[in-house]
């Protein structure tokens, strides 16, 4: 891809993020008027977007498995206690060490 096109990409998308989802729409449709291969790069790069912050927003176990939320999550998680092998590892300190 060429750089001056990037660069239009990349101004269309950070517009576009300074909008509402709901007027990004009727933005992308004036400021790419008649080029729809502009449209789809703009909207992939702000689908990603949106994926990257509930990924950030929410746990990462959860958001992969799609199924548990992180309420779930904490009640399902072994609790350790110090001194407590687990596997060929032993409790050390907050650590598990090889032992």
């Amino acid at each position: 891809m060429k750089h001056e096109r990037w660069k239009q990409i990349e101004q269309l998308y950070h517009a576009a993020l300074e909008r509402e989802s709901g007027a990004r729409d009727v933005f992308l449709a004036q400021a790419c008027a008649g080029d729809e291969e502009l449209r789809r790069e703009v909207e992939e790069l702000l689908r990603y977007d949106g994926a990257a912050e509930s990924f950030i927003q929410g746990n990462a176990l959860a958001f992969e498995a799609g199924r548990l939320d992180p309420e779930e999550l904490s009640q399902t998680a072994p609790q350790l206690v110090p001194g407590q092998s687990v596997g060929a590892y032993n409790g050390s300190g907050g650590m598990l060490v090889k032992g």
